[in-house]
């Protein structure tokens, strides 16, 4: 780091070269070695003495590392290198596992081997074991348990791992598509956390028991219940009544009508909106239909945002016995490998642009408080100017190239958008961006921080 790229103003004349030190056997980050200098005595030799401070370091603590984490390295070494294939270990709390293994296999098989390999290896004597995982594919695990000194029971061992009989494609893409669209057509997404929330709600609806969905907005709230009444009841009516119209002064008479006298399924939005004379009114209504019996024909649900409901709101969820709560967007980030796609060929049917590893790694960056909708509305924005072909980071908009844990006011969001454009136009240099902007190196780099900007490389 030298000069202009530091925080503060006052160490623009030092230069700064650091390594991490991470420990030899469980792969944690335990310290750092920073090297510091005056600007003017800096040279390439600095950045190479850091790296070698810190390597006798990493040797020092290998060296001090206990004979049991030492074992397990120099075994789980030695499988690399005589036995190759997919080879791991494990011990109480470590894993390690080459790139063979990383590469060749999903998260959810490794998750599926870990879990049988600790029970293997709980034995005292080496063991093969077949395993069927997730994705249908078949392993057989030869599993070694290490051994002490006078073949004293160590904890963990070496597994090497052989694929019986590999998932087909096909396969896989059966079992992702299953798990994708099992709630319709217009609903993507495998993550247990989403997948859950689904289950719940199309439970509800399975037994007629009126249902109160929370969620952030932009979680697909309305989408999830409009999917799961299609998949129920495919030829009923299905009505929607939002709250953020109730200033209309027809809006209580619809809701009314739609209790007293409608069929299938209504959904009352934003429920949490009401004012408290409004509030009451739904009270008495839903009151007057579940006295008539009218939730054997008609199924109710509604939304509101997370939050404790208080006064006339806590009265009236007492008449939605069941509550399911949809998990925001970065609770089953994984998804965005699916929704991705998914938008696209919704924004432009015939040859959607695709989406490139870098762009959806930002994408993947990202918190997204605004969630699901927010995704919608930035892919819509990328299409406007990439209709076909494939998206790069340089497409994304500006929100893209921040992580927010917070949704910006609109000044906030204008000057952040005006960062990123400017570290775009000059390649990641923050002393010509904060020029151009008219602001000093020191602010650029705490908006940047403030903001959560990835700065762009140069």
């Amino acid at each position: 780091m030298f000069g202009h790229e530091h925080y503060a103003e006052h160490l623009e004349g030092l230069a700064c070269a650091a390594v991490p030190i991470r420990h030899p056997v469980s792969g944690q980050a335990v310290g750092a070695v920073n090297l510091t200098c005056w600007r003017k005595d800096a040279g390439r030799l600095l950045i190479a003495l850091a790296q070698s401070t810190a390597g006798q370091v990493t040797q020092g603590l290998l060296n001090d590392s206990s004979a049991e984490e030492f074992q397990l390295l120099r075994e789980y070494l030695r499988a690399c290198r005589y036995t190759g294939g997919l080879v791991f270990a494990l011990a109480s709390d470590v894993v390690l596992m080459n790139d063979q293994t990383r590469d060749t296999l999903d998260p959810g098989d490794q998750a599926a081997l870990l879990g049988h390999a600790a029970q293997a290896l709980a034995g005292d004597h080496p063991v093969a074991v077949d395993v069927e995982l997730p994705t249908g594919a078949r392993a057989r695990m030869h599993c070694r348990p290490l051994q002490g000194k006078g073949m004293r029971r160590l904890a963990g061992g070496v597994v090497h791992v052989k694929l019986i009989e590999p998932a087909s494609q096909a396969a896989v893409d059966a079992r992702a598509g299953s798990q994708a669209r099992r709630f319709g057509p217009a609903l993507v997404g495998s993550g247990p956390p989403w997948l859950r929330g689904c289950r719940q709600v199309e439970a509800a609806f399975a037994s007629g028991e009126w249902l109160s969905l929370e969620g952030e907005p932009g979680t697909g709230k309305l989408a999830l219940l409009r999917a799961v009444h299609r998949r129920g009841n495919p030829v009923g009516a299905f009505h929607v009544l939002d709250a953020a119209d109730a200033g209309d002064h027809d809006w209580m008479a619809r809701a009314l009508g739609d209790l007293l006298e409608g069929e299938g399924s209504l959904v009352i939005r934003h429920v949490d909106r009401l004012s408290t004379v409004r509030l009451q009114a739904l009270w008495i209504a839903l009151e007057q239909a579940l006295a008539a019996g009218r939730q054997h024909v008609l199924w109710v649900a509604v939304t509101l945002s997370q939050g404790p409901a208080v006064g006339d709101l806590a009265g009236l969820m007492k008449l939605f016995p069941g509550a399911v709560e949809l998990p925001p967007l970065r609770h089953h980030i994984e998804d965005l490998h699916e929704l991705v796609p998914f938008f696209l060929a919704r924004l432009n049917p015939h040859g959607p642009p695709a989406c490139s590893p870098e762009a959806m790694h930002l994408l993947l960056r990202s918190n997204w408080p605004g969630n699901t909708e927010q995704l919608w509305q930035v892919l819509r924005r990328v299409t406007r100017h990439r209709r076909t072909g494939t998206i790069h980071p340089g497409d994304l908009p500006p929100e893209c190239w921040s992580v927010s844990r917070r949704l910006l006011s609109p000044l906030e969001s204008l000057e952040r958008d005006a960062i990123v454009q400017t570290l775009l136009d000059h390649h990641g240099n923050k002393a010509k961006g904060a020029g151009s902007l008219g602001m000093s190196r020191a602010t650029i780099y705490r908006k940047i921080h403030e903001y959560g900007i990835i700065t762009p490389a140069s």
